[in-house]
């Protein structure tokens, strides 16, 4: 898996790529935290989303994970898959 969800209590705050941590790391901020450089443009989808559905925002939001939620609630007990790169 090349990204995690990132939870403080019952949200999902963000989401880390393998890029975020190794960026951080090489540019000196190893003792940074995820949540520090976590994303927060969290892109989500439905869990009855189809792939097409997933493919579109893959492409016109240029991200490289989705979330798939129950109900589409940004809720750490909704979670139910990522789609990633």
């Amino acid at each position: 898996m090349s990204h995690i969800p990132i939870v403080s209590g019952a949200d999902i705050i963000g989401i880390v790529s393998l890029r975020d941590v190794l960026k951080a790391y090489y540019e000196g901020n190893s003792s940074s935290k995820l949540s520090d450089i976590a994303s927060k443009n969290i892109v989500s989808e439905d869990l009855d989303a189809t792939v097409g559905d997933v493919a579109d925002l893959i492409a016109t939001k240029n991200v490289g994970s989705v979330l798939l939620l129950e109900d589409n609630e940004l809720k750490a007990s909704s979670l139910r898959g990522i789609v990633t790169e």
